[in-house]
């Protein structure tokens, strides 16, 4: 695997070695899971927070943009053995894209 590689290769080279790892899942989220383009697949989770009023319109991109570089941080500090992460860090950094989504209507971005 080429660690210089886009993020969305990576997903799909990590599904093709841990299918298993999509069973279970509504088939509204399988279909977002199956998409390999990461800014697609998290905008698409960010569009049912939208259509449930959870957040802003206007924050939508921004939003996505935002938890997209998180993921690239410690994914980028895994695959380049700069990190080790457990399961208690990995859950912090999920802590943090979780609390980013719930408070996404307190960002005011500049457009």
């Amino acid at each position: 695997m080429d660690l210089a590689d886009q993020p969305e290769k990576l997903l799909e080279d990590y599904y093709k070695i841990y299918p298993s790892d999509l069973i279970n899942f509504p088939e509204e989220l399988k279909t977002i899971l199956f998409e390999c383009n990461v800014s697609k697949r998290g905008r698409s989770f960010l569009e049912i927070a939208l259509r449930e009023s959870y957040i802003k319109e206007e924050n939508v991109d921004a939003i996505n943009e935002l938890t997209i570089l998180v993921w690239q941080g410690m994914f980028t500090n895994i695959l380049n053995n700069r990190k080790s992460y457990d399961f208690q860090t990995a859950a912090k950094t999920m802590n943090y894209i979780t609390e980013i989504v719930h408070n996404a209507n307190l960002f005011h971005f500049k457009k």
